[in-house]
């Protein structure tokens, strides 16, 4: 409701604290890992490109998917609605059980190609093991929260990704040390 440009001004503004919080993340996560020392750093920067890869991935999946949701809900097809949400939903689940599941078996080859050896491919497979076996959760939260900006709940998915922010940086401590 409203005119065109009101409407993406105020979406555009109450996504900016959403957009300040995703650098939030990486910029605790670096923190924290630095504290560790020189080869966990090491580590977490060969991780850095397969998992901004595998997140463009997702992203790609679950726009394609809140697009048609937000034409089908701004059209008040409500039924088409829930289809495209289902769909979307299970290609999510779907995608990221089979990208987890090769990353995890690949994660030896595709770090060895990319230069790590030693003590840093150790600590390379700890963290990757973990973060593509947990992919599935993040995939369909990252889903979830396009679709309340389908709804045109922008506030509340700007929201709920500074709160996952702060709890990040509140529990990188007990999980990182």
């Amino acid at each position: 409701r409203g005119s065109i440009g009101g409407t993406m001004l105020r979406t555009g503004l109450s996504m900016i604290p959403a957009t300040l919080a995703l650098s939030g993340y990486n910029i605790a996560d670096t923190y924290f890992v630095s504290r560790l020392g020189t080869l966990p750093l090491a580590a977490m920067g060969f991780t850095f490109p397969v998992v901004m890869l595998t997140g463009c991935v997702y992203r790609g999946i679950a726009i394609g998917a809140m697009t048609p949701l937000a034409h089908a809900l701004g059209g008040g097809r409500h039924g088409r609605a829930s289809r495209v949400a289902s769909a979307g939903l299970l290609l999510m689940l779907l995608s990221s059980v089979v990208i987890g599941t090769a990353g995890y078996l690949s994660i030896d080859g595709v770090f060895r190609l990319f230069g790590a050896d030693g003590a840093v491919m150790g600590l390379i497979a700890a963290y990757m093991g973990v973060w593509y076996m947990g992919s599935v959760s993040g995939a369909l939260a990252l889903a979830c929260n396009d679709f309340l900006i389908a709804l045109g709940s922008t506030r509340i998915a700007s929201a709920m990704m500074v709160v996952g922010m702060l709890l990040n940086v509140g529990l990188d401590p007990l999980f990182i040390f």
